[in-house]
């Protein structure tokens, strides 16, 4: 195969090949050399290239590629007026990766590449002969290159300069670590690097840059990576771009520095800059944590700082950067993440992509858009993550001017990274994290500093925090963009990890000590504290009136609870599209009755609990059909087992017994009679009812009654669980019929097993509606437990991503799908005007909205909180299948 021609940014007529082929970072740079913003020269090696260089078991590049690079690099030496090498003033250059799906901290760059021990003069010329500048650079290459072209550990090789910078009980200043403590880190780097292979940094410079190169490549198949892209649906057959480009540097004075800027804020989306910068320093500083930054603007500098904001430092600088921030925002029409250098005062930019941006931030930005004009409602929908949604309506603290007027202090504060509020166990471990949250404990992760390799541990937590890093470093960028909340910069925190304590704010916490983080303020306080829901955002609902005024499907809620109905009214839901009867025997003394009327052995004391059942589940329903009558509800008769109401202490045992008026072992003879081998798929659903008339006629007037004295405007829905076959739904409905007294009603099947999706036309003739249960269905297709499903999933597939999702989440098309499909055109041919809906939390999944979409499915059903996410994926399913 051979290699593509390689390019230099901005080289040709016509924009380079496209983002799968180039990657973000090589886009966006190809795309400012365009726009004539000013970027250091370079080029990149496109995604082609990483699939020869990786298919060579040693990573090695062939020859046809490295006669492509040397091509390249004597184009880069001509644009930049230096050369790859020499003694003097020499050309030095980064290798990045960048794939086309942005992929926070998990792939490598390389910085310095081309520095050798000969060239460390002519480097250092460039700083009026500050050897130190110099062996800086040299310094950072050999930790870089060595952890990762030569898989060293990086805190091993880290450990040298940091040891160099301890000064008694405090930490010296970068610059304030002398020439000759240098030179004595960076000759314990070559020995380490030497001890690897004999060779240690290659001092031929192009070695060094083919190394450098099939390493950023080769971290395309790092484990960190796998497992990030497996997390976040990423394909692995993508394939990373590697971007080589002429070094700017942020550490050559104390004119020099590096920054993080974001063209809007990514946690509120308010159309202000936002970012943060070091100076002397370069870019793996700040994105990495090891320092604290200050801010772009002075006013997002904590009070006291602001004369160390950029915009203080660098008036021109900051004035320029507002200017290309805007000129990049508009072209991309995205808000945009772009990485920079200021050396001895000329601005380079060196990356732009679209910013990772907090749920609420997203929403803002597209309504603006739209305001703006330059956007249309449907690109604006299209721009949303529908799932993000859902992290509007996580809880929020009060603010800490309310809780310190409570005498409730914080224990300390940092940067406030990511919105929100979070209790949790302190954890100081991400693979710690991963096991509690498996057994369903939340947690807090607690880490120095974040790295890619903790990405698995902060997904698991509730939330994050961190002693170092800032507003712009890995563990904000990446909390924000998973939604948790997360404090940063906390100088407060020590991590003591052999004692497994947290010493902060002069308190020494235990690990799995219970803390509250807020994220919208950057308190973190002691102990669990109230939570309370979080505020309305007026941009949402503008979104989610453009998502109605698009959307084809009909969205209902699943509930039996009058305030969760009165809250999913106001979240969009037309009607309830299940209330089950189950939860309103959860009462003692509902729950007592059903048990007397299943276990007495006297007609009458059944009767008489019966009665009470009635009542009860009367007074109920009328409670939630009040909230508002003009909406159509569907009430699902009892579908549990009868085991599920039978009591199991020895206490409840013993009390009902008495109140029966038999013996314990008489009625553990009469609750081992009633008990089955695999209760899940026995007497439940629809055969419970037909074994026990009495008990679905109580239910049946008990709904009856409750619409009639609700004065319901539809006629109430009646929704028969786990139907396997016809002359089930006949009978039943025959039952409603004797007991409607000419009221109207309608007849759902609840379709949960295979039997009735293949024999749907034949069901149609007793039912008005379909509606899906795909919990059930899914259990029945699969022969697997939903309670089991996730462990058995993680256990039996070791690579889930490249087999199938898990299909509790996500309605699996091929087998799930196929029957679905076959009860839609069966129920259809015999009824042509059937309704059918889901009403399990499939209902709510944007990828099973969109299939719902295609099948032609007429509702969806959920449960409220999911409401908003499924207004937008069914806006959304709509534009993307509509009529062509």
């Amino acid at each position: 195969m051979k290699p593509e021609r390689i390019q230099l940014f901005g080289e040709g007529d016509a924009p380079q090949k496209p983002i799968e082929t180039l990657g973000a970072k090589g886009a966006g740079l190809d795309e400012m050399a365009r726009l004539g913003l000013p970027i250091p020269p370079g080029f990149v090696i496109p995604t082609s290239a990483y699939r020869l260089v990786t298919s060579d078991e040693a990573g090695s590049i062939p020859e046809s590629l490295k006669l492509e690079i040397d091509d390249a690099l004597r184009r880069l030496e001509e644009a930049s007026g230096k050369r790859f090498g020499a003694a003097e003033n020499p050309l030095l250059v980064s290798v990045r990766s960048g794939a086309a799906i942005s992929m926070p901290g998990m792939l490598d760059t390389i910085l310095n590449i081309g520095l050798t021990r000969s060239s460390l003069d002519g480097l250092a010329a460039r700083s009026g002969g500050s050897r130190r500048f110099a062996l800086d650079s040299y310094r950072r290459l050999l930790e870089m290159f060595g952890a990762i072209a030569l898989g060293l550990p990086s805190d091993a090789l880290e450990a040298h300069y940091e040891e160099a910078r301890v000064d008694g009980f405090r930490l010296r200043a970068p610059e304030d670590v002398s020439e000759e403590r240098l030179e004595e880190v960076v000759r314990a780097l070559e020995d380490e690097l030497c001890r690897v292979d004999g060779m240690g940094l290659p001092q031929d410079p192009r070695e060094q840059l083919y190394r450098a190169i099939s390493a950023v490549f080769r971290s395309w198949d790092a484990p960190r990576a796998k497992r990030y892209r497996e997390s976040e649906g990423i394909a692995d057959s993508l394939g990373t771009a590697c971007t080589v480009q002429e070094m700017v540097f942020g550490n050559l004075s104390p004119r020099c520095g590096t920054g993080v800027l974001v063209s809007r804020n990514p946690t509120t989306g308010e159309p202000k800059l936002y970012g943060e910068y070091l100076p002397n320093a370069q870019g793996e500083d700040i994105v990495g944590g090891s320092r604290i930054p200050y801010s772009i603007a002075r006013n997002g500098t904590a009070p006291g700082n602001e004369e160390r904001s950029l915009e203080a430092r660098h008036p021109d600088a900051y004035a320029r950067l507002s200017e290309i921030a805007r000129t990049l925002e508009a072209h991309f029409r995205d808000i945009q993440e772009i990485e920079f250098t200021i050396e001895e005062g000329e601005l380079f930019f060196l990356q732009t992509r679209a910013a990772k941006r907090s749920a609420r931030a997203a929403v803002r930005f597209a309504v603006d858009l739209v305001r703006e004009g330059r956007i249309d409602k449907d690109e604006a929908l299209m721009r949303v993550d529908a799932a993000s949604l859902e992290r509007l309506f996580r809880p929020t603290l009060e603010p800490p001017t309310a809780l310190e007027a409570r005498g409730i202090k914080p224990l300390a504060r940092g940067l406030p990274a990511s919105p929100g509020a979070a209790i949790g166990e302190l954890v100081f471990d991400p693979d710690e994290a991963i096991i509690r949250a498996a057994e369903g404990r939340e947690v807090i992760l607690v880490r120095r500093e974040t790295s890619p390799e903790d990405v698995h541990g902060m997904k698991a937590a509730a939330g994050i925090l961190t002693r170092g890093g800032g507003m712009t470093s890995h563990a904000a960028v990446v909390a924000r963009g998973l939604g948790k909340p997360s404090v940063v910069g906390c100088a407060s925190v020590d991590i003591d990890t052999k004692s497994r304590l947290l010493h902060i704010g002069g308190v020494s916490l235990p690990e799995g000590s219970p803390i509250t983080l807020d994220g919208t303020s950057g308190a973190i306080y002691e102990g669990a504290l109230e939570l309370s829901a979080s505020g309305a955002l007026q941009e949402l609902d503008t979104l989610l009136t453009w998502a109605d005024a698009r959307r084809r499907l009909t969205l209902k809620v699943n509930t039996e609870s009058p305030s969760k109905l009165a809250l999913a009214r106001a979240l969009g839901a037309s009607g309830v599209g299940l209330c089950r009867i189950e939860p309103l025997l959860f009462p003692e003394f509902r729950r007592n009755a059903i048990q007397r009327y299943f276990l007495s052995n006297e007609e009458n004391a059944a009767k008489e609990a019966l009665d009470a059942l009635e009542l009860g589940l009367r007074s109920d329903l009328e409670a939630l059909f009040t909230v508002d009558p003009s909406i159509p509800y569907t009430v699902r008769l009892l579908d549990w087992p009868i085991e599920n109401f039978l009591p199991n202490e020895p206490k409840e045992k013993s009390r009902l017994a008495s109140s029966l008026g038999i013996s314990e072992e008489a009625l553990e003879q009469s609750i081992s009679a009633l008990c089955e081998i695999n209760p899940a798929i026995g007497r439940r659903g629809v055969r419970l009812n037909l074994l026990y008339p009495e008990l679905a006629s109580a239910q049946i007037r008990a709904i009856f009654n409750a619409a009639e004295r609700s004065a319901l405007e539809a006629p109430i829905e009646f929704l028969i669980p786990m139907i396997s076959g016809p002359t089930e739904l006949r009978l039943i409905r025959e039952r409603i019929e004797s007991e409607a007294s000419g009221r109207a009603f309608r007849l759902g099947a609840l379709i949960e097993t295979p039997r009735a999706c293949l024999l749907a036309d034949r069901l149609a003739a007793y039912a008005d509606f379909f509606s899906f249960g795909t919990n059930d269905l899914t259990q029945l297709v699969f022969g697997l437990s939903r309670d089991d499903a996730s462990a058995l999933w993680r256990d039996l597939l070791e690579e889930p991503s490249k087999h199938t999702q898990n299909p509790f989440a996500t309605i699996d098309r091929a087998g799930l799908g196929t029957l679905i499909q076959r009860a839609i055109e069966l129920g259809r041919s015999k009824k042509p005007d059937l309704v059918f809906g889901i009403s399990g939390e499939h209902g709510a999944d944007p990828a099973s909205i969109h299939y719902a979409e295609e099948l032609g499915i007429d509702f969806i059903s959920c449960s409220p909180p999911r409401l908003p996410s499924a207004r937008l994926s069914a806006a959304q399913a709509a534009i993307l299948h509509k009529p062509t």
